[in-house]
């Protein structure tokens, strides 16, 4: 994915998570294998998410195309 698209897609994450910024910086990082266990602390309302890389990038891109418009915080699917 190139650096302008992966900007983008964080930025618009924002919309989706109260941390986007911390949240998306610790996915890049576990992408690049720069962090290489854990999961990813996502935000929504008053609740914190535990997610799989793999899950939240999968729940980013897909707000990203436009696969929905708003994310009901109870409705975070694969959270650990």
């Amino acid at each position: 994915m190139r650096i302008s698209r992966m900007l983008k897609v964080l930025l618009r994450s924002r919309n989706l998570f109260s941390n986007w910024l911390s949240a998306g910086v610790r996915y890049f990082l576990m992408k690049h294998g720069l962090v290489r266990e854990g999961s990813i602390a996502a935000r929504c309302e008053d609740k914190v998410y535990m997610l799989k890389p793999e899950t939240y990038g999968t729940i980013v891109r897909a707000y990203y195309r436009k696969a929905f418009d708003y994310l009901e915080c109870g409705e975070i699917p694969y959270a650990l």
